[in-house]
């Protein structure tokens, strides 16, 4: 290194030159080079982001991993105030930048949560530390970040199903021994919308004779009014979707109130009435019998609640059935004891109790006397289990040894041959009771079945000899009808008439689309019902071999859900198949070379059927009005659509032809809170 200069001394100018060896210097600035050429190529291959900022938070340096994070590009983020913090939170961010900086020796690791370039949010796990310049100063921050969504949203989770085993194990506890059933049921409904975030919980109870409901327990939020004053005496629509659902012990999920479908009236009054915008209602069942629901309301909002508020809700419901009945029983207790003794009598059932160590039998009178063994004393094990035949004493030899070895209860239905010789039925229960860790004796109940054992014999009997007669029955009728298209076949062969033709060959096809229903029911395990999209599709396939419409002219498109019908139901839409797509054959494709003919049949909202016969035809003419048909077809599809069906049928001539019958299928349980689609 070579520095020079001019000196000017008396008018004689000169050179002065200084000369430096700096070799060891460009060695160390050339070792200097190649580890920040190392440390950049680190920094732009590590999977955590890593990035510069100055003082201000401005970036001035962005790896690939950051970009990968946070999504923005270099270019998007150097120059740039850290892209990482939203606008609402840039104070805070420049405060934690700053603690950096105002302490140039600490470093700062925090965990938060971003909104990346895609407006999504971003968990981390951020590291800041000072980096100082040749004056020992702090100039610039080191930040390295990972994404720790995954984890966030995994402690979430388990944060969730901690919080509802919590919630779940309180509503349990509350109910053991507790003294005021009351205060419970108001402890775990708070606790249960303190876990759902319900606006209001509550438990309301039918009267005995389900004519009227009342609220009688409520927990509710800040900002939502209560209902359990003013929701007294309440009239109950028994025929109501959401009373026969509850009765049948299933869950009433309402997501959004005011998609409700039409047939839903009752149940949408009653939600508005309470101001609620989504509801999930379980039912309560105390001994066998509906004794109210539980509820949660969302007020402000719908809520789409999961499956895991519906299994969330089922246990509680569970739990305060429990204890409901507990308190009935509690209740009736007195008045039990009184008809115990009757009821054994006039049921033939009675109590026992096995002692596993003195290995004796004890039992009630009324047992005595079904087993007609001597009640003066104990009977040892053995000798009561010899009373029952070799089948059934093994079955209750190995009931007894699993209740034992295992605490296992078991519940038979056994046969035993008493000392009069005469066989009897007995159904019998055990439950094993413990000890010091071991069973010390085992008691339960037995019943004398014998009569209902054989009226069951006798209803199979009969019921089998009813069931080969229907399936006859059906098997003849439909010969009757295959007899009758015969005689149309024969009769319309004698006939020159074209027109008359065409009437007896309808005529065969009707009867053709009756018989098939018959011919499905005698091969149907349910004599009840068919299914009705084979038939459809057999349907559809005979029509198309006795038209002889050729693949290559019209193509056919079938698409049916699995759907079954009664009856009642199949024939009617059998026939209005049956004549809409004969004159689509007919009628639809006479002035072009190809087309299309198509049969839809779809399942619905609740228990709603769509039937749609659709062709791209040349389309029913204007002047035909369906409300208003002169043809004996289109007037017996009306027909069957509205009073056989009770259904709607819409005609669409917008492109070819298109029928549309939306009808209800018979007897079929469904459930409106999952669909919410408005009926057209």
């Amino acid at each position: 290194e070579i520095h020079s200069r001019i000196l000017d001394s008396h008018g004689q100018k000169y050179i002065l030159s200084v000369s430096r060896d700096i070799t060891e210097r460009k060695k160390q600035e050339e070792s200097l080079r190649s580890i920040n050429e190392q440390l950049n190529a680190i920094i732009e291959a590590s999977p955590l982001a890593i990035f510069v900022t100055d003082r201000k938070g401005i970036v001035l340096t962005w790896n690939p991993a950051a970009q990968e994070i946070f999504g923005y590009t270099p270019e998007e983020a150097i120059g740039q105030f850290l892209p990482v913090a939203t606008t609402e939170k840039i104070d805070e961010f420049k405060n934690l930048l700053n603690r950096v900086f105002d302490n140039g020796t600490h470093q700062l690791n925090v965990e938060l949560c971003r909104i990346n370039k895609y407006g999504e949010k971003v968990d981390i796990s951020l590291s800041v530390a000072p980096l100082r310049g040749k004056e020992g100063d702090v100039v610039s921050l080191l930040a390295i970040a990972s994404d720790i969504t995954e984890r966030k949203l995994a402690e979430k989770e388990i944060d969730k199903r901690m919080g509802v085993e919590r919630t779940i194990s309180f509503i349990a506890s509350g109910f053991v021994n507790a003294d005021n059933i009351s205060d419970s049921i108001n402890d775990a409904l708070e606790a249960l919308r303190d876990l759902t975030g319900a606006s209001r919980c509550y438990l309301t109870q039918f009267h005995s004779d389900y004519s009227f409901m009342d609220n009688i327990y409520e927990r509710h939020s800040r900002g939502t009014f209560t209902n359990i004053d003013k929701f007294k005496q309440v009239a109950v629509n028994t025929d109501s979707f959401v009373f026969q659902t509850l009765k049948n012990g299933q869950a009433f999920r309402v997501d959004n109130v005011d998609k409700l479908p039409l047939n839903a009236n009752y149940e949408k009054s009653l939600l508005k009435a309470i101001g609620a915008r989504s509801a999930i209602i379980l039912p309560l069942h105390v001994n066998d019998k509906l004794y109210g629901f539980i509820g949660i309301d969302n007020c402000d909002y719908p809520v789409k609640h999961s499956d895991e508020d519906v299994s969330i809700l089922q246990i509680v419901s569970g739990i305060i059935s429990t204890a409901l009945e507990k308190e009935v029983a509690i209740n009736n207790l007195t008045q039990n004891e009184k008809l115990l003794n009757t009821t054994g009598r006039v049921a033939k059932i009675g109590g026992w109790e096995l002692e596993i160590d003195g290995r004796f039998f004890k039992c009630t009178d009324e047992i005595f006397q079904i087993l007609q063994i001597d009640p003066c004393h104990p009977v040892p094990i053995e000798k009561w289990i010899n009373l029952f035949k070799p089948s059934s004493r093994k079955l209750l030899e190995a009931a007894i040894k699993q209740s034992i070895e295992k605490f296992a209860p078991f519940d038979l239905e056994l046969e035993l041959v008493p000392s009069d010789g005469n066989n009897k039925w007995v159904h019998i229960i055990g439950k094993p009771e413990s000890g010091n860790g071991r069973v010390v004796k085992i008691f339960g109940a037995l019943q004398d079945i014998t009569s209902r054992k054989r009226d069951e014999e006798s209803i199979k009997s009969a019921l089998k000899e009813k069931e080969i007669l229907l399936k006859e029955i059906q098997h003849r009728v439909k010969n009757n009808m295959q007899v009758i298209s015969s005689l149309l076949s024969l009769q319309s062969g004698q006939i020159k008439d074209v027109e008359a033709q065409t009437v007896l060959k309808e005529g065969q096809e009707r009867i053709r689309a009756m018989s098939l229903v018959y011919n499905k029911l005698h091969q149907s395990k349910n004599l009840a019902v068919i299914n009705f999209d084979e038939y459809a599709k057999d349907l559809i396939t005979d029509l198309i071999r006795s038209y002889a419409v050729s693949p290559a002219d019209i193509e056919v498109n079938v698409k049916v859900d699995p759907i079954r019908l009664n009856v009642d139901q199949a024939i009617p839409c059998g026939l209005i198949i049956n004549e809409l797509v004969v004159n689509a054959l007919k009628y639809a494709f006479h002035d072009q070379q190809k087309g299309l003919l198509g049969l839809t049949l779809k399942k619905k909202y609740g228990n709603w059927v769509e039937l749609v016969i659709y062709d791209n035809g040349s389309g029913v003419p204007a002047d035909i009005d369906i409300d208003n048909a002169k043809t004996l077809g289109l007037q017996l599809v009306k027909s069957l659509t509205e009073h056989q069906l009770n259904g709607e049928i819409k005609l669409d001539r917008r492109s070819g032809t298109q029928f549309t019958i939306i009808f209800m299928r018979n007897k079929e349980e469904f459930n409106i809170g999952q669909d919410t689609n408005s009926r057209r």
